[in-house]
């Protein structure tokens, strides 16, 4: 097996002494399988938080998307892997990347319901008013009370979201939230 392939494969089974060895061999940091995943998309998707900083150390991109289009904060904000979120944001992971859908890292994290992650990027810097690009008024705070997600809701008003922000239909989160 390449030195490439034992990269992917540590990444993705959560092998750090794998994973250690192979980074002595000085292999691209940045090979993807056959999905177009980095071995750094691979371990934040499966929350091998071990793996996190030594990929990051041996200079893997954390705003490298794989071929959806997706980083791998994405991914990581969407599946509520705090730690791992942390990491990323600490090795200046970018949170106003876009994904494919045009939502920036606050909106996917929010959107499913990850309140300890929205408070980790509004940490970060990010806007809790920050909306899905062309969509005016769709911000992580509509979103999240149109869902019923409440400790979401509560951790983006703490970090400042405005509530009386109107979608392009006229209503506000606090209509979406007594629906």
């Amino acid at each position: 097996m390449g030195s490439a392939s034992s990269l992917l494969l540590a990444s993705t089974n959560g092998d750090l002494i794998k994973l250690e060895k192979v980074l002595k061999k000085r292999v691209n940091i940045e090979c993807v399988n056959k999905e177009g995943c980095s071995p750094l998309f691979l371990a934040c998707r499966e929350n091998h938080t071990e793996l996190i900083l030594p990929l990051l150390n041996a200079q893997a991109d954390p705003n490298c998307p794989n071929a959806q289009g997706i980083t791998p904060l994405h991914i990581s904000c969407e599946l509520g892997h705090v730690e791992v979120v942390r990491h990323l944001l600490q090795h200046k992971a970018k949170w106003k990347l876009l994904d494919p859908q045009s939502r920036p890292a606050l909106i996917i994290a929010a959107m499913a319901g990850h309140a300890l992650v929205v408070t980790e990027l509004l940490a970060a810097g990010a806007h809790a008013d920050d909306m899905i690009r062309n969509k005016p008024g769709r911000t992580a705070l509509l979103l999240s009370a149109e869902k019923g997600q409440s400790t979401v809701v509560s951790a983006l008003l703490k970090g400042g979201a405005n509530s009386s922000i109107k979608d392009d239909q006229g209503y506000t989160p606090l209509h979406k939230g007594a629906e």
